[in-house]
């Protein structure tokens, strides 16, 4: 449910207690600003926030640690012939 601030002010319990049941959605001049959850959905994203994944880069960056360790490096090619700009290719050669 979506409370404005000063509802939510003048009603704290009860936006609480809502909390139980689903995220209670502050706004501020019909925008949102802040949420209320339960503990244990705060739990569910606090989980969800340490198990995630390393990104694609950081993934490559790891493989080029274990390729210089060998004594090898992962090669990365141009984009293409005409010598546009690669991005990924870019952020994959800082150290």
């Amino acid at each position: 449910m979506n409370w404005s601030v000063a509802e939510a002010k003048q009603r704290l319990s009860e936006v609480v207690r809502e909390a139980a049941h689903g995220p209670q959605i502050i706004t501020n001049r019909e925008r949102p600003v802040a949420a209320l959850v339960s503990m244990e959905d705060l739990r569910l994203i606090e989980e969800a926030r340490r198990a995630r994944s390393p990104s694609l880069a950081q993934r490559f960056a790891e493989l080029r640690q274990i390729l210089a360790e060998e004594g090898t490096e992962l090669p990365v090619a141009p984009r293409d012939e005409q010598g546009r700009p690669n991005p990924f290719a870019d952020l994959l050669d800082t150290p």
